[in-house]
C-alpha cells in the first residue's frame, strides 16, 4: 500500500473512533442510520446448547404457542430453573442468576431429575 493510501486511512480510522468517543460522551448524537453504542447493564454472551434431534420440534410446538423463538424460550426456561435453583448457604454467584455458574448439578439442587436425565 502507498504511504498516500495508508496515511488516508489513518485519517479516517483516527476520525472515525473520535466521532465515536464523541457519541459515547453524549456531545453529539449517533449519524443518522447507526446506533449509539452503549454497554448493556447485563452483557449476554452466545452460548451453543445441544438439543436432540428427536426434541427440536417439541421445542418448536412450544415456542410457537406462547409466540416466542425456539432461542428466547430456551433462555427463558433457563433462567427460569436457575432462579428457581435451592443453591447451598453463601454458594450462590453474586451476580445472582446472571452471574457465572461455575457449580456441577452436584453441587445445586436443581429440581429432581427427569428419566431423560439419567446418565
Amino acid at each position: 500500500m502507498d504511504t498516500d493510501r495508508a496515511a488516508f486511512l489513518s485519517r479516517e480510522a483516527e476520525d472515525a473512533e473520535a466521532v465515536a468517543e464523541a457519541e459515547e460522551r453524549g456531545e453529539r448524537p449517533p449519524m443518522h442510520g447507526q446506533r449509539a453504542r452503549r454497554s448493556a447493564p447485563d452483557p449476554a454472551q452466545v452460548y451453543s446448547v445441544r438439543i436432540p434431534v428427536s426434541q427440536l420440534e417439541a421445542l418448536r410446538v412450544a415456542a410457537a404457542k406462547v409466540g416466542k423463538a425456539p432461542s428466547t424460550l430456551m433462555r427463558e426456561w433457563v433462567l427460569e430453573r436457575l432462579a428457581a435453583a435451592e443453591w447451598p448457604t453463601g454458594e450462590r454467584p453474586t451476580g445472582g442468576v446472571t452471574g457465572a455458574v461455575s457449580r456441577t448439578r452436584e453441587g445445586i439442587n436443581l429440581g429432581p431429575r427427569r428419566a431423560t436425565d439419567a446418565r
